[in-house]
């Protein structure tokens, strides 16, 4: 954990990577949001993929092998 507060600040924003350069997880990245007490909360989430077939099967000829 990197224990980090943010305060807001109108036009701001918070960015940070969640995938270390080998593509593993970063668990310091894990965050959390506090409940609004007073006022309103606006959230925008804009997920940028690195893999950009993470979700899609890769199409890959079937290789033969001898003997078959």
């Amino acid at each position: 954990m990197i224990n980090i507060s943010v305060t807001p600040k109108k036009g701001s924003a918070v960015f940070w990577h969640n995938l270390h350069n080998s593509g593993a997880m970063n668990f310091k990245t894990l965050h959390s949001g506090c409940p609004v007490i007073v006022g309103s909360k606006y959230v925008l989430t804009k997920w940028i993929n690195e893999l950009p077939q993470l979700f899609f099967t890769p199409c890959i000829k079937n290789k033969k092998t001898k003997g078959k």
